[in-house]
């Protein structure tokens, strides 16, 4: 069974039969939207393009279309993910149990 939690920037995925924990990065990929767009040659350009300005549903179309690049991916096998699960609990506690400052 994978269980996969996908944010903004990232996403990671558990899997469970090999006990491996997947980590992908991924930049944002949403497009100006103060931009000029010219749907018929598909660039856009800081001047004037057939005087065409881009409305709300043609740039939510084109942003649907893009798919953010990943920028870096890390796999970790069953020893290190254990590390990491590790790692991330003893953070949390210690944070939990310190006292505020007041």
């Amino acid at each position: 069974m994978k269980i996969r939690r996908e944010l903004k920037y990232a996403t990671f995925e558990y899997d469970d039969e090999d006990k491996s924990i997947l980590i992908e990065t991924r930049q944002d990929a949403r497009p100006d939207r103060e931009k000029v767009f010219n749907p018929l040659s598909g660039d856009c350009c800081d001047g004037d393009c057939n005087g065409h300005i881009e409305t709300d549903e043609e740039y939510a179309e084109r942003v649907s279309k893009l798919d953010a690049p990943i920028n870096g991916r890390i796999y970790l096998n069953k020893t290190y993910a254990f590390a990491l699960l590790r790692f991330v609990v003893r953070i949390s506690q210690r944070n939990w149990f310190r006292k505020p400052k007041k």
